[in-house]
């Protein structure tokens, strides 16, 4: 199995708000937040869930001043090269983006790119960006957009998944992956993966407070009935957000749910290793 979205940082280099809302929403229960943060933890969080390989996102944002490092990334992935792969960051509207993105690419082995337009307060549509876009389309690598509603210190002025349209539409060789299936914008993302066959999206977050996958069983219900399959939906975690046993035992319970609903809608068990491998091997270009 693959776990296609995890986060590594240095704790102490935490912003105030981000451990705030990290700890008083609960992701870390009674354990002190710095013990998630290590590749260790990370490693231990995979094993508990059989997940064989994760990928790990850089967070970049001058803005906020908060910037994971490609380096850092990189030097992650040395620690468990077997086991995880290293996505990049940059801020791409900026002159010394495709240099800083080949660098981490070229020479730092790292094969993807995760971008976070509400944090870097951008518009993805922007043709400001397209360098970025069509470097990575040379490369035939992805790029992760975070999409879907997030902590109220930032803006949701461009987590809209409809502002990917533009990007598809100029780009219909990359691989765009829409983190968190642009939560509760849910119809827009549907929208998106209809009018675009190199949208995916990934389902980390999509869940609910009432029975926990009722999102989720929402989500993938409605990916077989507008798009027909679920082809092109990824198993993610956003750890350390939460940990990748709680979100596979939510998918098998939104599997279990389905079964109530007539049998076109059932989740199988061949959807469900569609989306925790064979559809993140594609994407990955991974055997």
């Amino acid at each position: 199995m693959i776990d296609i979205h995890t986060h590594l940082w240095d704790w102490k280099d935490t912003p105030a708000y981000i451990e705030e809302y990290l700890t008083s929403r609960g992701y870390f229960g009674d354990k002190d937040g710095a013990t998630f943060f290590s590749t260790k933890a990370l490693l231990n969080a995979m094993d508990e869930a059989q997940i064989e390989t994760s990928v790990v996102h850089p967070l970049r944002s001058e803005s906020v001043q908060w910037i994971v490092s490609n380096e850092f990334i990189a030097d992650v992935v040395k620690e468990a090269p077997d086991r995880l792969i290293g996505f990049a960051g940059v801020t791409p509207y900026s002159t010394d983006a495709v240099p800083e993105l080949k660098h981490a690419i070229e020479d730092l082995g790292l094969r993807g790119l995760k971008l976070h337009p509400p944090m870097q307060m951008f518009n993805p549509g922007d043709a400001l960006n397209f360098p970025v876009y069509e470097q990575m389309q040379s490369y035939g690598l992805p790029i992760l957009f975070h999409t879907g509603s997030g902590p109220t210190q930032m803006s949701d002025r461009y987590s809209n998944p409809h502002l990917l349209d533009e990007v598809a539409v100029h780009f219909p060789n990359l691989k765009i992956m829409m983190a968190h299936a642009g939560r509760f914008w849910y119809q827009e993302t549907l929208t998106m993966m209809r009018r675009h066959p190199n949208i995916y999206v990934d389902i980390s977050a999509t869940v609910g407070k009432a029975t926990g996958y009722g999102l989720l069983l929402f989500l993938l219900v409605a990916m077989k009935e507008v798009v027909g399959n679920v082809d092109r939906v990824l198993f993610a975690s956003d750890y350390p957000w939460y940990q990748p046993k709680q979100m596979l035992d939510l998918l098998k319970g939104a599997q279990e749910a389905s079964k109530a609903l007539p049998e076109p809608l059932h989740i199988t068990d061949e959807d469900i290793r569609k989306i925790t491998d064979t559809n993140a091997r594609k994407v990955l270009n991974l055997k």
